[in-house]
């Protein structure tokens, strides 16, 4: 094949496929479109078809055509199952699906995936086919309810059933029992409930799925269901199709794992790993220094859990705080310790709640969930609900309960204490725990996307089954953590105040003081009006009639603002009885007072480069040095590092699975790059990657082993074009786009993490370490937004000094990192200056920058993007009597104690 499907192209893009699950889609069309999909199949001829796209096929397995997709846990294979259902439906008039799911937990969870079109992860969205008319659902609890409409009959959307699409959703214990006789009980010598007669279709529901002449059968976990009784189950339902999915393509045959013979694509946890995009990357720690062959056992695991706890606290504290500062909804995160049976478990539960542990914090925060207790009401609904922030429980102690369709993205540290087969137990536990919290990607941040398993005992044993290349462990980092790492030191997270901010708290607090009754419902009503007139000071500045802060104090704007608090406090007349238009009037006045001497008008505005035509010009590749390993062996690499530990990297060896052609391989792979596009480059990329392809094909006589090398080096290979592609990329901007401008924006709060206990330090306090001054927290500012803040050098210390003494200064803040909407690297991040400052001629953004930096390309893009800013802001000010913006990049250097803002200002003008 020498192209991409267009359909499965246009399905992914609807459906937002990872690029691994496009690939796969794209392999499912290839087969799905070279086989008959006939009710008799052929299955010598369909096998024949198969392996001449994918030669790793080498036997279906069942008695029809079924390939299997190796697909690493978290990466999404309920959407690519989704994916293949739109294609097939699209593309070979497919109606009828019948989807596996291994257990009652995946079983309910797919009920909701594909039936509710309301539900936030319903699979569909985006279907143009599915708008009117979504797939009819039929499941394990209502398919004896099943009725065939009449084929002549329409629905609304103008379709008869036989047209509409149905998809069938059973668990394999469910599915297993009704379509099997009982062989005791009641129900023996009776025939199996699903092949009953049903009036309503006048036959059994059985016979009306095996008479379906295009019935597409999908196996989530596929390895469950390799048992001869389930295989001759799922035979007897006659698919036309199978499509296998699982993160795990092996089976117990005999006492052994017996590999899939029919993997079509693998995109495994190995691959997952390399990319680190999908999944968290797990660490495999242990305590520095530590021998424990000089230690007890309990000794061990009772120091294994100390320091899996503290983990745990430091990841739960950064975690407050990555949300706070964000804006992002707050992740809960919890500990998961595997233990060797019940009576162990109950034995470390009783540990972990002991009041010396940590203080007796985790007495009420620990939960067992095995044999003996998982069918208590109270267990189950804390266990469930596990991701919920209100949930108090951060650590669960399991036996052999956790299996496949436990989706959680919460867990973030796991403690393997059946240490007997460690090395296994992390392979097989390691993917409850690589799910992804936000929007299933990597944030960037290191602690947010990082998995650390605590294996002091086994460390060594981990660190041998790591050099074995058939491994996941290899795949891991291995680091040894010291005492810094492991102090169980709490952090909190606080959000810095402005002082009108903690008056209006203070208040608050007093009110709930006063004994009087009704005095303190009257001081309730006052603070509730000051409440509401602040707010709509705020939200004046989207009035059309709002130009400036200034502006406020109109009376047309002082009558319209307290006419919409009056009509809102209308709303609750019994409430705000007695409060007059008059006493609103006055309220608003004061707080607009307060409100103009403590805040810098910072105009919202958006910013990001306008983009009018994107095109590469003619690229030439050099390929003179261009070459590839044609090594059939497998490396390891390993890292030394002083403080972080030791480090292992799996290198090469591909692992299985069907290859693209080693053309699409390169083309999927630079279609990764974001200023490449299928629809605009295609021709281009696919005459590069011949030209490569074409290059390196003269080495290898294995067309085989040369798509195995492609798909190998496919990174450095697409970046080795990627690189000679850019000088040749060519944009045309338009003017910069911008939403509305809006004269003043809210004022964002800062959030920083501190020590219980720690005290702010005066902002005068000498400091001439940059260490020092990065663990301090600053207050005592004068004529500062905010009441406390942190700062990253010394010189940033020392330019806050300078804008509290220096008389030019009016007004001054640290802009909290969501203040600016300002963008860099072609819209992709956010840039965050380091001070405002308002003087009684100009307002300044000011950025503090090492020397060594300045002519860094990142600096200038970032100097580009404020530079823009400031020039839309005082144009908007021009037109209405405000204050012009400057930008100012000033070199560490040039900040020094003495420093004054003229003298800055003119080091940052020549910048």
């Amino acid at each position: 094949m020498t192209d991409f499907n267009r359909t499965a192209a246009r399905t992914a893009q609807t459906l937002s496929l990872r690029p691994p699950l496009r690939d796969a889609l794209n392999i499912m069309a290839q087969l799905a479109d070279a086989l008959p999909l006939a009710k008799t199949p052929d299955l010598p001829s369909d096998l024949a078809a198969v392996a001449k796209i994918c030669p790793t096929c080498t036997d279906f397995e069942y008695d029809f055509p079924s390939v299997a997709f190796s697909i690493a846990t978290g990466v999404g294979k309920t959407r690519l199952m989704a994916a293949c259902i739109v294609y097939l439906m699209r593309e070979r008039g497919i109606r009828n699906f019948f989807v596996l799911a291994p257990n009652g937990t995946l079983y309910e969870k797919m009920k909701r995936d594909f039936g509710e079109p309301g539900y936030e992860k319903y699979v569909f969205r985006g279907i143009r086919e599915f708008v009117n008319e979504p797939p009819r659902v039929v499941h394990g609890e209502n398919y004896r309810d099943f009725r065939a409409a009449d084929t002549t009959q329409m629905s609304f959307a103008g379709m008869t059933d036989e047209e509409r699409v149905h998809v069938n959703v059973f668990n394999i214990q469910k599915f297993y029992k009704e379509a099997t006789p009982a062989t005791r009980g009641r129900e023996k010598g009776k025939p199996a409930r699903m092949r009953r007669l049903l009036e309503t279709l006048g036959g059994s529901y059985w016979d009306y799925l095996t008479s379906r002449p295009d019935l597409v059968l999908l196996m989530d976990e596929a390895h469950r269901y390799r048992a001869n009784s389930s295989r001759r189950a799922l035979n007897e339902l006659q698919p036309v199709l199978g499509l296998e999915m699982t993160a795990t393509p092996f089976y117990a045959q005999s006492g052994k794992d017996k590999p899939f013979r029919n993997v079509v694509y693998e995109y495994s946890l190995a691959y997952a790993l390399n990319d680190g995009k999908y999944v968290k990357m797990p660490k495999i720690a242990t305590r520095a220094n530590l021998d424990s062959q000089k230690r007890s056992k309990d000794e061990v695991e009772e120091l294994q859990l100390h320091d899996a706890t503290a983990v745990h606290q430091r990841t739960r504290d950064h975690l407050e705080h990555f949300a706070a500062e964000r804006g992002l909804p707050r992740v809960k995160p919890f500990m998961l310790v595997v233990c060797k049976d019940t009576t162990h478990a109950a034995a470390v539960e009783e540990r972990l709640r002991r009041p010396d542990f940590f203080d007796g914090y985790y007495r009420d925060r620990v939960l067992r969930v095995d044999s003996t207790t998982m069918n208590e009401d109270a267990i189950a609904a804390q266990f469930l609900t596990l991701e919920q922030s209100d949930n108090d429980i951060e650590i669960v102690l399991h036996v052999n309960m956790l299996k496949e369709g436990w989706d959680v993205r919460n867990l973030y540290t796991i403690v393997p204490l059946r240490a007997a087969n460690a090395p296994v137990l992390v392979e097989q536990t390691i993917g409850r725990g690589l799910r992804l919290p936000y929007g299933g990607k990597r944030t960037g941040d290191a602690e947010t996307d990082t998995l650390t398993i605590m294996a002091h005992d086994s460390f060594a044993r981990i660190v041998k089954a790591a050099e074995d290349p058939d491994s996941i462990l290899n795949k891991l980092q291995l680091v040894e953590l010291d005492d810094n790492a492991l102090r169980p030191e709490r952090q909190e997270t606080f959000q810095s105040e402005s002082p009108t901010e903690r008056a209006a708290r203070e208040e608050a607090a007093r009110v709930e003081t006063i004994d009087d009754p009704e005095q303190r419902k009257r001081a309730r009503t006052d603070l509730t009006v000051k409440q509401k007139v602040r707010e709509a000071i705020r939200q004046a500045a989207t009035q059309e009639h709002v130009r400036t802060m200034d502006d406020l104090t109109r009376p047309e704007v002082v009558d319209a603002v307290t006419a919409k608090v009056a009509a809102e406090m209308q709303q609750s007349p019994t409430l705000f009885s007695g409060i007059t238009m008059a006493e609103t009037k006055r309220e608003y006045e004061r707080e607009v007072r307060h409100f103009r001497e403590r805040t810098i008008p910072i105009p919202r505005i958006t910013l990001r480069v306008g983009v009018s035509e994107t095109w590469f010009e003619e690229v030439d590749l050099d390929l003179a040095h261009l070459n590839i390993n044609r090594d059939r062996s497998q490396i390891i690499r390993q890292h030394l590092r002083t403080r972080d530990g030791l480090e292992r990297e799996y290198l090469g060896g591909g692992g299985g699975g069907a290859r693209d052609t080693p053309v699409n391989t390169l083309v999927a792979t630079l279609l990764d790059y974001g200023e490449i596009t299928y629809d605009r480059d295609r021709e281009l990329l696919f005459a590069l990657a011949r030209r490569v392809c074409d290059h390196l094909a003269v080495h290898f006589e294995d067309e085989q082993f040369f798509a195995d090398k492609i798909h190998e080096e496919r990174k450095r290979l697409g970046k080795f074009i990627y690189d000679q592609m850019m000088p040749c990329y060519r944009v045309r901007y338009d003017q910069v786009e911008q939403a509305q401008v809006l004269p003043f924006d809210r004022i964002e709060p800062h959030h920083y993490q501190r020590r219980p206990g720690q005290e702010p330090v005066s902002i005068r306090a000498p400091y001439d370490s940059d260490a020092a001054v990065r663990r301090t927290i600053f207050t005592g500012f004068r004529r500062a937004y905010h009441e406390h803040y942190k700062f990253d050098s010394k010189q940033e210390q020392w330019f806050a000094l300078l804008c509290e003494r220096d008389p030019a200064v009016l007004r001054w803040l640290r802009p909290a990192r969501a203040q600016f909407h300002l963008y860099w690297d072609r819209n992709r991040q956010r840039y965050e200056p380091d001070f405002v400052v308002e003087t009684a001629d100009v307002i300044y953004l000011v950025e503090i920058k090492a020397k060594r930096d300045m002519d860094k390309d990142e600096v200038k893009q970032k100097q580009r993007a404020a530079e823009t800013y400031c020039a839309q802001a005082s144009a908007y000010n021009a037109e209405h009597g405000g204050k012009p913006w400057r930008y100012l990049l000033i070199p560490h250097t040039a900040v020094q104690r003495d420093s004054t803002l003229a003298g800055l200002v003119a080091v940052g003008s020549s910048t």
